[in-house]
């Protein structure tokens, strides 16, 4: 869920960041940051600064369940067992799992 939160948040930053660095014909070429994005109000609306939010939550949802599966799975098994010691092996949990979800939820973009 705090992985959707945080796309939807960044969305519009990317889209500004995308249509500053676009180049090519047709490519507009802005003076400073603030005049990209209201010009992309207001040819699109506030609706075109969270164009591709879509697309980008589903591709993180692969990665969230696989790495919520491996993460629960460790914190049941050899995560219950360490007691005070659960901090250090949770960030340690979360790195393997991140290892991992990835090229499982990744191998679906190509």
């Amino acid at each position: 869920m705090a992985r959707g939160l945080a796309a939807i948040v960044a969305c519009p930053i990317t889209v500004v960041k995308t249509q500053m660095e676009h180049t090519g014909p047709g490519a507009v070429q802005y003076r400073s940051t603030a005049q990209c994005l209201s010009s992309i109000v207001q040819q699109r609306g506030v609706r075109g600064l969270f164009r591709g939010v879509g697309p980008t939550l589903l591709s993180n949802a692969p990665f969230s369940a696989v790495y919520y599966v491996f993460y629960t799975q460790l914190q049941v098994g050899p995560g219950r067992s360490l007691g005070p010691r659960l901090n250090t092996f949770g960030v340690a949990a979360s790195f393997v799992c991140c290892g991992q979800a990835m090229p499982m939820s990744h191998a679906l973009d190509w």
